[in-house]
């Protein structure tokens, strides 16, 4: 896992789990109807860069809200990918940015409101 630090537990998790195909994880995802309701396309995200890949891509779009809620997210991580820059950048065309985080920072909330 990229966004790990070498040696720290999701580092060494990550290390195990990808050192061979024997020990993946195999659970059953299942459907969540309330996710089904509406035009939007459901995708599934699996790790760190897909998950700032689509929120990059989300925010770089038209919409005008933006609702954002997340237990894993870092507020450090979210400036070094361009996160927050994106944030800002969606405020100022006039959306409104609604982001609850475990983790949120001053900076990041004075951003998002």
């Amino acid at each position: 896992m990229s966004a790990a630090k070498a040696g720290s537990p999701r580092a060494i998790l990550a290390n195990f789990l990808f050192a061979s195909e024997k020990n993946a994880l195999e659970f059953a995802v299942e459907p969540r109807e309330d996710l089904k309701q509406g035009s939007g396309q459901i995708q599934m995200l699996r790790d760190a860069p897909g998950h700032d890949a689509f929120l990059l891509d989300a925010l770089s779009g038209a919409g005008r809200r933006y609702t954002i809620v997340s237990p894993w997210v870092i507020v450090s991580t979210m400036e070094r990918v361009g996160i927050l820059a994106a944030f800002e950048a969606a405020v100022q065309r006039g959306a409104a940015v609604d982001c609850s985080l475990i983790r949120c920072s001053t900076k990041a909330r004075l951003l998002m409101h």
